[in-house]
């Protein structure tokens, strides 16, 4: 009854993941049919706010899929022609999708994640393996010592075989390993069916076991410590040939098909004042490490961090230097914008750390962990967070190399019996 008990959670966090699967599909021509007879292959309609019935790729269309249900991803994510998308996310866009199955239902996202999750349950943790293990030998050991404490002295009389079983059944109840073997998967049970509840999915009490011997955590700070939901807080230009205006409508363009925290703030602040993005939209790319780059119209628009200002102007003096400074000195995100090649605007944008992520890293440092923040983001507004949620140590400016690297050391270093 206890362990029907505890997993009970464990079974209904499955049923809710189970019931992300939508059961029918629209078909190209309008039919509806059960997504169990909908083969590889086949086109199928995703009208705005309708779940994606079957795993496929865009076909025609565009629209933001709202994939928090199934990656925990909070912000929609922009899909257009070629792109993957997964059954049971939303469609939160404004425009209908034509997907190419490319799975059939039972082996989708859903249903492996699904497979995932009731393997789990399955998978004995080295420290339960141990306990069988000691249960195996150790039980019958018990038993047979009961056995002959019961039946041996019997044969120096009645009196002392009536003793001598007393004893082998007090034996037998107190040496008895249940409360033991019983208590081990039970405990690895109930936490997986804990973590299910709060939306966590482990792949087994095995990785359960790791987690309590944590000594470090390497941790994001955009979208992690932070909520990810940037705000233009100012924006100067000092173009003599664009007005405040012109930028926002270059930056609109640039950047509205990207799902990046910044390119969001940048164009809900655009939106907010009227602005519309020019027609015809823009050939974007993303420069690693920097930001991005856009033609529009003939015009090359770059958008990015200080490591693409010193790229472009590397002997100029900076543009907006003091402000820069004193934006970064408050926590904010300072990005530079370029048209041409000419430095035409600064702005900042400034993310709030997460409620509960100070909570969180005082929890980890009291159970002696020692966290550490690597970001790519600039060294003052990465201290301005570690000052709000406490972390260990903080590493900006990094590139995702530069993290890598970091993570290298970090396993190099000798652990006293935990792990990174």
């Amino acid at each position: 009854w206890l362990e029907s008990r505890a997993t009970s959670g464990a079974r209904e966090a499955i049923g809710a993941i189970s019931a992300l699967r939508p059961e029918e599909a629209t078909l190209s021509d309008g039919k509806t049919v059960p997504v169990t007879k909908v083969a590889v292959g086949t086109i199928v309609l995703v009208h705005p706010g309708e779940r994606v019935p079957i795993d496929g790729t865009v076909e025609a269309g565009e629209t933001s899929i709202d994939e928090s249900n199934l990656t925990g991803e909070s912000r929609p994510v922009s899909k257009r022609v070629g792109d993957a998308v997964h059954a049971g996310t939303i469609n939160a866009g404004g425009g209908a999708l034509r997907v190419r199955t490319s799975a059939l239902s039972s082996n989708s996202a859903v249903a492996r994640l699904v497979r995932l999750v009731e393997a789990a349950q399955l998978q004995s943790s080295p420290t339960e393996e141990r306990v069988a293990l000691f249960a195996k030998w150790y039980t019958p050991t018990v038993v047979l010592v009961s056995l002959l404490f019961a039946t041996i002295p019997w044969a120096y009389g009645a009196e002392e075989g009536r003793e001598w079983l007393k004893t082998s059944l007090v034996m037998l109840v107190v040496a008895c390993p249940c409360a033991l073997v019983i208590s081990t998967p039970i405990t690895y049970v109930c936490g997986l069916a804990h973590a299910a509840r709060c939306g966590i999915l482990l792949k087994g009490g095995k990785h359960l076991e790791t987690l309590g011997h944590l000594q470090i955590l390497a941790i994001d700070k955009t979208g992690t410590l932070t909520e990810g939901a940037f705000r233009i807080n100012e924006l100067r230009a000092f173009s003599e040939s664009l007005s405040e205006a012109e930028l926002f409508q270059l930056l609109l363009t640039a950047q509205q098909q990207s799902a990046h925290p910044m390119a969001v703030a940048v164009c809900a602040s655009a939106q907010k004042r009227g602005i519309v993005a020019i027609p015809g939209g823009a050939s974007c790319e993303v420069v690693k490490g920097e930001g991005i780059r856009a033609t529009i119209k003939g015009r090359v628009v770059e958008v990015g961090n200080r490591r693409m200002l010193n790229r472009i102007l590397p002997a100029a003096p900076v543009p907006e230097a003091d402000a820069a400074r004193e934006w970064e000195a408050n926590g904010a995100t300072v990005s530079w914008v370029f048209v041409d090649g000419v430095a035409a605007a600064i702005f900042s944008a400034v993310d709030k750390p997460r409620p509960e992520a100070a909570e969180a890293v005082a929890m980890l440092t009291k159970l002696g962990v020692r966290t550490l923040m690597l970001t790519g983001d600039n060294q003052g507004s990465a201290l301005a967070v570690q000052r709000i949620v406490g972390i260990t140590e903080v590493w900006a400016g990094l590139l995702p190399e530069d993290k890598m690297e970091h993570l290298k050391r970090l396993r190099a270093e000798p652990l006293q019996g935990g792990g990174f």
